[in-house]
């Protein structure tokens, strides 16, 4: 089975989508499929890391965009192309992109194009039907409308997942009637590994069910805030870290390799011995297993951490998290911090001391996480791929 992948990594969109089209094309190789990858030369961008994976990745150069270079095709008119929110992220038109990956591709054929990015919808789509045989769309936003045979949204939005997709206010829902729809956290990519070190916990009896049975009982805090934080949000968390009340307590700071603050961080930290820097880590399942909370955002390690029943206090760092993350918080899945443009560092010290007074909070919050994350999602996703 031939796969490929279109998705972008950059300073601006971070490195979210890419990271997640990583975990299941490893899973897919692992089935015997052979995947390449389509991606532009953002800054930021992480072609290097994809090819040091052994992947084949066809660049497409950098670009600026240009409104009046959106044609109409037929299919969608240029006024709806230029409408979509996150268009600026592309570089380029949806018609420049679509041409510039067909040329890329030399008239190859693929079982599956598998699309993850805001940036393009069915005006993109159509483009491929001579040359694959299936579409894949990954999703958050549910924004636009998709021509694709399967779309993947992970995210939690309770009862009302499907509806976001089917009815949407339109005449018209956002994909076809024959689209599959995997919705839902029990079919979040997550890597192997935190499935594995969780069936660990389990069999070891170190659950988070008895992680709190004293107040106060937290003693190492993850924290991780994207794996580009351009607004270094990173930085006014560890500024609310920095308190005496809490000197007892180990802090993981987690930076990525594009985040730009990285002298300054440690600079703030350079006299507090209870706070440890981490860059560019392959992976947070080790040091997930190993904490009693985390500070973080909304995004993939959402369900990484619930698969271990890592309970956290998260922020929003960008507009399409808020939605999940708010109903996560509603149903009791996490303690909500403000906004991450207005979060202040006292705001995160008072939570955090809220968190080491309730030990039962705490406990309801992981178990709750590891019931609605099974860490099955990658296989599940992988089946209907494969057609099993």
């Amino acid at each position: 089975m031939k796969i490929v992948f279109r998705c972008d990594a950059s300073l601006v969109m971070g490195t979210g989508h890419v990271m997640r089209c990583l975990t299941l094309a490893d899973a897919l190789t692992l089935r015997g499929a052979e995947c390449e990858f389509i991606c532009r030369d953002h800054s930021g961008n992480m072609i290097t890391h994809i090819e040091s994976l052994g992947y084949r990745v066809h660049t497409l150069a950098s670009a600026t965009f240009n409104k009046g270079d959106i044609s109409n095709t037929g299919e969608v008119s240029s006024a709806l192309e230029s409408e979509l929110a996150h268009s600026h992220w592309l570089g380029c038109s949806q018609a420049q992109d679509a041409e510039q990956c067909l040329q890329a591709l030399a008239e190859q054929t693929f079982d599956w194009l598998i699309v993850d990015h805001y940036a393009l919808d069915q005006t993109w789509e159509v483009r491929f039907n001579s040359q694959v045989k299936q579409i894949m769309v990954i999703d958050d936003l549910a924004d636009r409308r998709h021509q694709c045979d399967v779309l993947f949204d992970q995210n939690y939005y309770g009862d009302a997942a499907a509806e976001r997709y089917l009815q949407k206010g339109l005449e018209k829902g956002l994909v076809q009637d024959t689209t599959t729809l995997l919705l839902g956290p029990e079919y979040a990519l997550i890597r192997p590994e935190y499935r594995e070190l969780r069936e660990k916990l389990i069999l070891e009896k170190e659950t988070r069910e008895n992680a709190f049975d004293n107040a106060g009982k937290i003693e190492r805090v993850l924290v991780f805030l994207g794996g580009s934080d351009p607004d270094d949000v990173t930085g006014k968390v560890v500024a609310g870290l920095c308190r005496d009340e809490f000197t007892s307590v180990s802090f993981d700071v987690v930076v990525g390799v594009n985040y730009a603050y990285k002298h300054e961080l440690a600079a703030s930290t350079e006299n507090r011995g209870n706070i440890y820097i981490h860059c560019g880590l392959p992976s947070l399942a080790g040091v997930m297993s190993e904490c009693d909370l985390m500070i973080g955002a909304g995004g993939s390690t959402s369900w990484e951490r619930m698969c271990l029943g890592l309970p956290a206090l998260v922020t929003c760092i960008a507009e399409n998290q808020r939605e999940y993350t708010y109903a996560l918080a509603r149903d009791e899945f996490l303690m909500l911090l403000p906004d991450a443009k207005e979060l202040l560092p006292d705001q995160v010290a008072d939570a955090l001391l809220l968190c080491m007074k309730n030990n039962i909070k705490l406990k309801v919050m992981s178990l709750k996480g590891m019931s609605l994350v099974s860490g099955l999602g990658l296989e599940s996703v992988c089946e209907c791929l494969f057609g099993d």
